[in-house]
Parts: C-alpha cells; structure tokens; sequence
C-alpha cells in the first residue's frame, strides 16, 4: 500500500505543469510572450562593431545621467536628473534605440539620427560648464562656495563625444583574402 501511495505521488508530480524547473505558469502551459521571445533570441554578439560599441557608449551616458554632477562641500551633491540629466537621459536612450534597432549585420544607417541627440548631449554639458552652476551662495551671500563637478558629468560628456566618433570612425572589417 505504502508503494502505491508513493507511486501515486510521483504520477502527481510528473502531471504537475508547475515543478520545479518550470516556476513560469504562462511557460508551463506553453505560453510564450513575444516580447520575451525577442530578448532571449536577441545576441549582442551578433551585432555590427560599430552599433556595440556605440550602445556601449549609451550605457555610459545612462548610467551618467543619474550620477550625481556636482557636490558642494559641507552640502551635498546634485543629482545629474536634478540639472540637465533628464533631457541627458531619454537623448542617450533614444540613439541607444536607433543602434540597436535594423541590420544586426551591418553599419548604422541614418548618422543624423545618432549625431544630433549626442551633440545636444555635449551641448548641455559644456553649457553647464560655463553657467556658473557649480557656484552657490549660502545665508544671502555670506558663505560663498564653489561645488566641483563629479563623475556623472564627465560620463556624460565622454559618452556625447564617443558615440559620434565611434559612428564615424569604426569600419567594417577588412575581407580576409586567402592565397590560392
């Protein structure tokens, strides 16, 4: 009796659609999202030289856009979406976007559409650079204090010049000529 009970338990266990290697219920049933879909069979390997490295150059002006840009002493830092990090932001997604989408397999066509946001990104950089935004006045000028500007604002300008020469620079790969 104690057998079959256990031979009943693993006939369960075999029918149960959720076990332990399928935790997904929509995968279970054999239900597949697209969107899922596209990012398992998506390979950054399979991507042109140019179009990695300028999403490379993307992550960088991301991750840039929302570190601090200026700390002043005694005060604190000043998020990069605080200042011009939110326009940063969506302009670095969006030439992310355009070098990640079309051919895989070739360069990128359409260089405007990844020049122009990148220099609006430099752009608002050095504009921050020379406002003047890294000084404050403290108690109505008592205290006067000069912020400096932190790593987030230097990612973002290095990301903003990299990708336009990244876009104009990478080549495709010289043909490999074998002798006969």
């Amino acid at each position: 009796m104690m057998e079959k009970d256990h031979l009943d338990e693993n006939q369960q266990a075999a029918n149960n659609p959720l076990d332990q290697n399928q935790t997904d219920p929509a995968q279970a049933h054999g239900v597949q999202n697209p969107i899922i879909q596209k990012i398992k069979e998506f390979n950054f390997r399979e991507k042109h030289k140019q179009r990695r490295y300028i999403a490379l150059a993307c992550f960088a002006g991301i991750f840039g856009s929302v570190l601090p840009w200026i700390t002043f002493p005694f005060l604190g830092s000043i998020n990069g979406l605080s200042l011009y990090g939110k326009y940063t932001l969506p302009l670095f997604i969006l030439v992310l976007i355009f070098s990640l989408a079309g051919n895989r397999s070739s360069r990128i066509k359409g260089r405007f559409r990844i020049i122009i946001p990148s220099s609006i990104c430099i752009f608002l950089v050095l504009f921050l650079f020379f406002s003047g935004v890294n000084k404050m006045d403290v108690f109505g000028g008592f205290i006067s204090t000069t912020g400096t500007f932190q790593l987030g604002v230097y990612l973002v300008l290095l990301a903003g010049i990299a990708i336009p020469v990244l876009l104009l620079t990478v080549k495709d790969p010289e043909p490999t000529h074998t002798a006969s």
